[in-house]
């Protein structure tokens, strides 16, 4: 997987272009490099179930070892993203002051949705919303039991869909959040579709 960030411009210097990768296996020169670790690490490191790399303008730039067999990743500011089931890492990409911040969750985040100005992302039952110094700005309150997702972000409007999961007695739900609270605007559950 690419992952290709926006090209950014700060006054008349270019901004360095990144790209990250998941892999498998990782040969030289990406096994020269002091890896940063997430997830859950062995006491004896062991093999990662994933390698992220990350190039600068093509060359090999940091390696993360992920400890997790679900993971995202994405290039969001000036941050290296990182989505396990139990934490956000933010990884930053400047070299004179690399850092790591671990956001761990009760809840079992899914998915990263990066927008201009903030980072999205969802658990099992809430939607978390990160700034890009990394601070958690908001937490919604729970909207459901089963997998929520974002649908679009427009404004300070952020839709979110809610399919059930096997097992599940209600039907779809959609929920309006507003973007700068996270305080839910309206909430519409449809009846669950009968197949027999």
């Amino acid at each position: 997987m690419v992952y290709y960030p926006p090209m950014q411009k700060r006054g008349t210097i270019l901004v360095k272009y990144f790209h990250a990768w998941l892999r498998r296996t990782i040969e030289e020169p990406w096994t020269t490099l002091e890896p940063f670790f997430v997830g859950e690490v062995p006491k004896g490191l062991g093999t990662p179930e994933y390698y992220c790399v990350v190039t600068q303008d093509e060359e090999p730039y940091l390696l993360v070892n992920a400890y997790t067999h679900d993971i995202d990743v994405c290039i969001w500011k000036q941050w290296l993203v990182l989505r396990s089931p139990g934490e956000v890492s933010f990884i930053s990409l400047d070299a004179d002051q690399r850092q790591i911040i671990n956001k761990p969750s009760w809840g079992f985040f899914h998915h990263l949705y990066p927008t201009d100005e903030y980072l999205f992302v969802t658990t099992n039952e809430r939607v978390c919303c990160y700034d890009q110094e990394a601070r958690l700005v908001w937490e919604s309150e729970e909207l459901s039991q089963d997998t929520i997702s974002i649908s679009s972000v427009q404004g300070d409007i952020i839709s979110i869909s809610q399919a059930p999961i096997g097992g599940s007695f209600s039907g779809p739900a959609e929920f309006i959040l507003d973007g700068r609270s996270g305080k839910l605007i309206s909430m519409q559950y449809k009846p669950p579709q009968n197949n027999s």
